[in-house]
C-alpha cells in the first residue's frame, strides 16, 4: 500500500489506524481495484471504522 494511503489512515483514523489498515490490506488482497478506489473509500469513511466497513462491503 502506498505511503500516502498509510499516512491518510494514520491522520484520519488516529487510534484506530491499525484496525483500518488491516481492513484495507484484506480488502486490497481480495480485489484488483486501483489505489484510487482505496483512497475514495478512505475519504468517504471520514475516519470512522464502521463507515469503512460499510464502504468496503459492496466493493
Amino acid at each position: 500500500m502506498s505511503e500516502d494511503i498509510i499516512n491518510r489512515l494514520e491522520n484520519d483514523f488516529a487510534a484506530d489506524s491499525q484496525t483500518a489498515l488491516a481492513m484495507l490490506e484484506d480488502f486490497v488482497s481480495k480485489n484488483t481495484f486501483s489505489e484510487c478506489v482505496t483512497r475514495c473509500i478512505i475519504l468517504l469513511s471520514k475516519g470512522n471504522v464502521e463507515q469503512l466497513k460499510k464502504y468496503i462491503a459492496p466493493a
